[in-house]
């Protein structure tokens, strides 16, 4: 929280920076579930309007925090995938994931590592620095429900320009350390249906706007939060 980063001066994670910006499918995701919550429970027989207000919430929260939930346990699935270790090979959707890594992942570099702009002031941790087909690209995975479409591939991912904000910082930062040009990517899992990964990849254009907005950002989180981290801050 705000006083620990004051009192030992932390920096704010470029997920936290991005939720001081509304996202427009995000608050439509949440609208959706908070009417779907106030259709399926009905106020109960002398229930105080209160007490129907926190139960509804709850309710909406439900999926959102399922979702999360579920994500989690997929990204510690990929991780154990590219460690070697053991992972359910009885769920359809993580026998695709591991092939596609099989024929797509050369090599490993370093998984879950912190990543740190102390001239920004932002932090965050990244999913998986790679090797793929002799190119360094970090990736990032997303667990999403997929759209369906009518024609081939059947499923589409969307991807969002919040998604090219994170990995254009984390694609800086390690350019910055290491002094190399690498390659930014998403790759997203359909938890709506066994289907193909979606595998999203960055141009440089578009990771130069997005580092550019992620500053702006920062300075508008700073500013709402009168929060200025210190130069040499500990993330």
């Amino acid at each position: 929280n705000l006083a620990d980063a004051r009192k030992f001066d932390l920096i704010p994670s470029i997920t936290t920076i991005n939720k001081v910006k509304a996202e427009r499918m995000l608050t439509q995701y949440r609208e959706k579930h908070l009417m779907k919550a106030c259709y399926d429970y009905r106020p109960k027989q002398d229930e105080a309007a209160d007490d129907y207000f926190d139960r509804i919430l709850r309710a909406a929260r439900e999926d959102s925090m399922e979702a999360a939930k579920l994500g989690t346990g997929y990204h510690d699935a990929f991780e154990r995938m590219l460690k070697g270790g053991e992972w359910d090979k009885a769920d359809a959707k993580l026998v695709i994931a591991n092939e596609w890594m099989q024929t797509n992942i050369e090599d490993v570099i370093w998984l879950e590592e912190s990543l740190v702009d102390l001239e920004i002031g932002v932090g965050g941790k990244a999913d998986a620095f790679v090797v793929m087909r002799g190119k360094k690209t970090l990736l990032d995975w997303k667990t999403r429900r997929f759209k369906p479409i009518k024609k081939e591939p059947l499923w589409q991912c969307n991807w969002y320009k919040s998604d090219c904000r994170q990995l254009s910082f984390y694609g800086n930062c390690i350019e910055k350390q290491t002094g190399e040009k690498i390659r930014v990517a998403n790759v997203g899992m359909n938890t709506r249906a066994v289907s193909d990964l979606s595998f999203k990849l960055w141009t440089r254009a578009e990771r130069s706007w997005g580092l550019k907005v992620v500053k702006c950002v920062n300075v508008l989180w700073q500013h709402e939060n009168n929060f200025l981290p210190k130069k040499g801050a500990n993330d």
